[in-house]
């Protein structure tokens, strides 16, 4: 019969040993790789991705972790981390992972993949006369519009870095911070 541990910790199986007593074995895991990826993805928006990978003995902590976001980008390292990734366009992509034991492994030990549409930000974008551009992010999430070209009939404009735009906020930018008249 199952013995029970002190303090409630519930039923142990016994298991032959060649002393007297018996030894508790922990129950075998199945062997998987889960992905955890945003329901909702976003181009220009940086995201995080997490994956858990599992062996016989349970969670893997070292080894050869690579993702492959379908994009032409891949990240590699030797513990689990959670990978942050910008897609720059919007598309259907198959972001990928798999696990190595070792880095000398030519196919994966185990992996997963999924296929997520990456949609565009919702941005609003006008010109106000006499003042300025202004975007509005009708989104959920904040949105970096960094890089982004305004292309006027004399001159082209690009976004400083770091230009993010708040969760349904709206911003606007005066002619003036451009090197632009305000006609």
């Amino acid at each position: 019969a199952p013995t029970k541990t002190e303090g409630g910790g519930g039923d142990i199986p016994p298991v032959e040993t060649s002393s007297s007593g018996s030894a508790y074995i922990a129950p075998k895991v199945e062997p998987r790789v889960q992905l955890f990826i945003p329901k909702t993805i976003y181009s220009t928006v940086s995201a995080e991705y997490i994956s858990k990978t599992f062996s016989e003995d349970g969670e893997v902590w070292n080894g050869v972790f690579l993702w492959n976001m379908g994009d032409g980008t891949t990240y590699k390292t030797i513990h689990p981390e959670t990978i942050k990734h910008t897609y720059k366009y919007p598309g259907k992509y198959t972001i990928s992972f798999g696990y190595y034991r070792t880095m000398y492994d030519k196919l994966p030990t185990l992996s997963n993949s999924i296929e997520k549409e990456v949609l565009s930000p919702k941005i609003i974008f006008s010109v106000i006369p006499e003042k300025g551009f202004q975007f509005s992010n009708t989104d959920s999430v904040s949105i970096d519009i960094s890089g982004w070209i305004i292309v006027l009939d004399d001159k082209t404009v690009e976004l400083p870095p770091l230009t993010v735009i708040g969760s349904k906020n709206t911003i606007l930018m005066p002619f003036s911070s451009f090197g632009l008249n305000n006609s």
